[in-house]
Parts: C-alpha cells; structure tokens; sequence
C-alpha cells in the first residue's frame, strides 16, 4: 500500500488515519506490537534515538538531501569506512 498520493506536500499531513488508509499487513503487526507494549516502543526508541544523536542528523530544509552528519570517531568505531 502507498500512501504517497495521501500526504500532503506543504504541511507533511496524512489524510488518511490508521483505519482509513487501506492495510499493509506487513506493518499493522509492528504497529499492533507496539500499541500493545508500551515499554518495548520506549526501549526501542531509546536504542535508535541514542545512535541517531551519536550519528548525527540532516538539519537541511530540503528533503532531497539526506547527509548524515556523523561524527569521525561514529565511523571509526562501527568500521564505516
């Protein structure tokens, strides 16, 4: 299921709600998993919330541009070469 043709450009809204927007079996079970269990969502989040601030972030205004501004010793210490 695509949605692109759901979002809109300017405000980045979906206009289409969990229910509404057709089904996609293969996230409605992430998504049922992670409404059933709040402390995995907390867990997991914290995992990737941690690399994405050591990583670095795109601060562009343009979404075309997906640099990610990791830091020398982020790649060093993960083998990114």
């Amino acid at each position: 299921f695509n949605i692109d043709n759901k979002i809109d450009a300017t405000t980045g809204e979906c206009s289409c709600t969990y229910d509404t927007c057709g089904e996609n079996s293969n996230r409605k079970a992430i998504i049922e998993e992670y409404a059933g269990d709040n402390q995995l969502w907390l867990n997991e989040f914290r995992d990737v919330f941690d690399k994405m601030i050591k990583a670095g972030y795109d601060t562009s205004d343009d979404p075309s541009d997906l640099d990610v501004l990791a830091e020398t010793w982020y790649y060093t210490d993960n083998g990114i070469t």
